[in-house]
Formats: structure tokens, C-alpha cells, sequence
């Protein structure tokens, strides 16, 4: 089995992972932000926009999360298959765009933005790098 094809197999079940934990946080957030029940006619505007935002953050790391798992399990699944090479670039592609996206988004510096951005991003590259190297070898071939 060639490296790209082994990278690829490798970041696609790492993608998979991540992605998972990714979709519950943002639940989590999505959860926190549409508290409903503590709304009441007196509730500050401020505080109604920050729901709002929060909420919002939650369902576009729902979003991130599940576009994760999928790219990680195609490239899991069709790592061997060479007609399928273009896909998985295309996916690597919008990967790290998604990445770049949550970098941009994110505006603090703290544990949860670096698990949630630049981990997800160190995966992609790999996600991308086996699919060039796996291109490569097709090419040689």
C-alpha cells in the first residue's frame, strides 16, 4: 500500500473522530444558545444577540462536524479506489477551506478554537497530502 494511501486511510478515521466530538460540542453550544426557558420580556438585547451568535456558532460547528465525518469516511472508504481520486481532492479541498473558515470566524485564542481550528486543519493537510502523493503514484504508474 502506497503513503498516500495510508495517509489518507489515516486522516479519514482521525477526520471521523473529530468530527463526532466537533458535531456534540456544537450541540452543546447550539443547546446553551436557544435556552428558551431563561427568555423573558425584561431579557436584555445584548444578551438575546449573544444567544443568537452563540447558537449560530453551534449549528456552523454542527455543520463543520459532519461535513468532517463524511470527507473522513470517503476517504477512508475509497482510499484504494483510483477512480475516485478527484473526489477526494475536491473533498480535501473544501476541508481546508472549512478550516481556514473556522480560523477566520474564530476571534480568541483559547484550548476549545484550537481543538476546533487547528486541529481539524493538521488533518486536513494530511487529508490532502495523501491524496497529491496518491495522485503522484498513479501518475508513475
Amino acid at each position: 500500500m502506497s503513503i498516500g494511501k495510508k495517509l489518507l486511510k489515516f486522516s479519514g478515521g482521525i477526520s471521523i473522530f473529530t468530527g463526532f466530538i466537533i458535531v456534540f460540542v456544537g450541540f452543546y453550544f447550539m443547546s446553551n444558545g436557544m435556552l428558551l426557558n431563561s427568555v423573558t420580556p425584561d431579557t436584555d438585547e445584548a444578551v438575546l444577540r449573544a444567544m443568537r451568535y452563540i447558537s449560530a456558532g453551534g449549528m456552523y460547528m454542527m455543520v463543520f462536524g459532519i461535513y468532517s465525518i463524511y470527507a473522513g469516511f470517503r476517504g477512508l472508504m475509497n482510499a484504494d479506489d483510483n477512480e475516485y481520486t478527484d473526489k477526494l481532492k475536491t473533498f480535501g479541498m473544501i476541508y481546508i477551506s472549512l478550516c481556514i473558515l473556522n480560523i477566520i470566524i474564530s476571534d480568541t485564542v483559547t484550548a476549545l478554537n484550537v481543538a476546533v481550528c487547528a486541529i481539524p486543519l493538521i488533518i486536513s493537510l494530511i487529508y490532502i497530502t495523501g491524496v497529491i502523493l496518491k495522485i503522484k503514484n498513479i501518475e508513475n504508474s
